[in-house]
């Protein structure tokens, strides 16, 4: 890897899925005012939605030098639906921004879960309620 191009990014102009839905194309502006296209395709994307907040985390701990930030989202919307077999639960959060997200719960958690916010006051555990 000697020749690996660095190119600070300003800003995220727009996307493109591809006609197969294999890659996307996004379009993005440089510091330097230069246009730069990056091709990725949907297996890379998926590695980045599960690592970016991740990542987010750490970069944010370490700009407020604080290992307790967190990257929260408000949730502006939330649905609740069965999975295609019918036997466990998606349960997608959306934020008043559109940005969403999905997770798949098994039944047995979905009823952990909801005893748990019926049984118990989420307000009388100052650093979070968590079901193991």
């Amino acid at each position: 890897m000697s020749n690996v191009e660095t190119i600070d990014v300003a800003s995220l102009i727009t996307y493109q899925v591809g006609a197969d839905g294999s890659a996307v194309q996004m379009n993005l502006l440089g510091t330097d005012g230069a246009s730069v296209e990056i091709r990725l395709p949907v297996e890379c994307l998926q590695m980045l939605a599960r690592d970016l907040p991740k990542i987010v985390e750490q970069a944010l701990r370490v700009l407020h030098q604080d290992p307790t930030v967190r990257l929260v989202y408000p949730v502006g919307t939330w649905a609740v639906e069965r999975d295609s077999q019918g036997n466990d639960v998606i349960l997608t959060f959306t934020t008043p921004d559109k940005f969403a997200v999905s997770f798949g719960v098994e039944a047995a958690d979905i009823k952990r879960m909801a005893e748990t916010f019926t049984d118990h006051e989420v307000e009388a555990y100052p650093l979070g309620l968590r079901v193991h």
